[in-house]
């Protein structure tokens, strides 16, 4: 008998859906959110980022479950320049936005303040270059 964990949770193609409803969820509070989501957004755009290149990690031959359903150590994580070097997903020109997009992910997005005055969070400037990551890891994944 298969664990489902180990069956499932390596089908680069629910993770790829997964990836099309947080982007849905970033693209709607991007046109109806306000000046207090968009933090929240660039979260969501985030975690659409990571799952992603874990798609494209499970479409390449990676597994993310081991045999017995548990979450293999070398993706968990979300940093997404750490992910992108660990599954050799060459991320060119993106790094820089790799590295800001992961500090949606892990605190900006989900708290009010940041954690020291060092390290205030802003808006990455170009949102042109985030979505044609997105579209190219998208294209990647067709």
């Amino acid at each position: 008998m298969t664990n489902w964990l180990y069956e499932n949770g390596n089908d680069w193609r629910l993770w790829k859906s997964h990836a099309e409803d947080l982007l849905r969820a970033a693209e709607a509070l991007e046109q109806h959110g306000d000046d207090h989501t968009w933090h929240i957004e660039l979260m969501l755009w985030g975690y659409a980022c990571e799952v992603f290149l874990k798609s494209w990690y499970l479409k390449n031959g990676g597994m993310l479950y081991d045999e017995n359903g548990a979450f293999k150590k070398e993706a968990k994580s979300h940093n997404l320049a750490e992910l992108a070097k660990k599954f050799s997903y060459p991320l060119e020109s993106y790094t820089e936005l790799t590295d800001r997009m992961t500090e949606f992910i892990v605190w900006a997005g989900r708290y009010p303040f940041a954690f020291t005055e060092s390290s205030a969070y802003e808006i990455p400037g170009d949102r042109g270059l985030l979505k044609s990551w997105i579209a190219s890891l998208q294209a990647e994944l067709e």
